[in-house]
């Protein structure tokens, strides 16, 4: 008989284990899983404060999960659907980035390139097991990049990104701030897909930028770095990136101001030319 506690790791959720299961229980009711393994938790201190009732200033902590969920359907939109919802159910406390994939998909994966879900169910938590679940991990072969390979797919990402960017360099003004924007973002996501790649060999079926920078903090600090999220500005820049390709296209074309396109245009290809630098340090680390 199945039960979610049993499968709770003491270490590193022991103080969050009350909260976790809720999550757990959010999915499963949602999804037919048979298997939920934790592959990244990260904590965030905030101050939550009110300027119109005094003394009501608390402190808040903010918990984001890494989730491999395997279920034996994904239904469409499930990954937005799914993340809005726990969040909204644990009032913001909680966030969760979401791998969504069959068990069909993770055998696929695992038998030919598949670094990522071999080392999750090697050394990831799992938090749910349904009793027809037949790991994977009883695999015993060596997952390893090759640098041909990997050198192979970004340096496609690489030009592909390049060449977003300098069609953007060709639009002026404010007046094409939306199709700017819509270009920068794709660029990134070309970045993004390079760096995930090259470091955990993965190919994602999911592509807003949200998504893709939650994986690249797997890999390195410089998306975060270059895109942080502290400032009013950072914040705006964030918000322009998120915005659905639907959501810019509806916009008026003077939505975005000069400046904010300027802050834009600098960090996409300050992350440009970082991602260059440590993808070529991360291929001369792999494997011929």
């Amino acid at each position: 008989m199945e039960t979610i506690a049993q499968t709770l790791p003491k270490h590193p959720f022991s103080c969050l284990s009350v909260e976790l299961i809720d999550v757990v229980k959010t999915l499963k009711s949602k999804l037919d899983i048979r298997a939920l393994y934790c592959f990244g938790l990260r904590q965030q201190n905030g101050l939550q404060t009110s300027f119109i009732v005094p003394g009501t200033e608390r402190a808040q902590q903010r918990i984001h999960l890494d989730l491999l969920v395997i279920p034996t359907k994904i239904p469409p939109r499930a990954t937005t659907h799914l993340s809005a919802l726990i969040e909204k159910q644990t009032r913001g406390r909680y966030n969760v980035s979401l791998l969504l994939h069959t068990p069909s998909q993770v055998r696929a994966a695992t038998s030919k390139n598949g670094f990522l879900f071999h080392n999750i169910l090697k050394q990831g938590r799992l938090l749910y097991a349904h009793p027809s679940w037949n790991a994977v991990h009883s695999d015993t072969r060596v997952y390893s990049l090759k640098a041909s390979h990997v050198k192979k797919i970004t340096t496609r990402r690489l030009y592909n990104a390049q060449q977003l960017f300098q069609l953007e360099d060709a639009i002026t003004g404010v007046e094409g701030g939306h199709l700017r924007v819509s270009l920068m973002r794709s660029g990134l996501e070309q970045l993004c897909l390079a760096i995930i790649y090259a470091c955990l060999g993965y190919h994602p079926n999911q592509f807003h930028l949200d998504h893709l920078f939650s994986l690249c903090a797997h890999c390195t600090p410089l998306v975060n770095e270059v895109f942080p999220n502290e400032t009013e500005e950072d914040q705006a820049i964030l918000s322009m990136l998120h915005t659905s390709p639907q959501s810019l296209r509806a916009m008026h074309p003077k939505q975005f101001t000069h400046t904010q396109l300027l802050v834009l245009v600098e960090r996409c290809y300050k992350l440009y030319s970082k991602t260059e630098t440590l993808l070529r340090n991360q291929i001369a680390g792999l494997q011929t």
